[in-house]
């Protein structure tokens, strides 16, 4: 999946026992920075896998 501009793209992700990808979160840039925001959809997940 793209996103609408050429400075942000989603993170999918396999979880364990998964046969399917999940969104994770979107990596965006921003003046010379590279940010990463978890879902909030992914965080409500069980099972979901983060570093906060």
């Amino acid at each position: 999946m793209t996103s609408k501009t050429e400075k942000e793209t989603f993170v999918w992700i396999w979880l364990p026992g998964e046969t399917e990808p999940v969104v994770a979160g979107r990596l965006e840039a921003d003046n010379g920075n590279v940010l990463f925001n978890y879902g909030k959809s992914y965080l409500d997940r069980n099972g979901a896998i983060c570093q906060l």
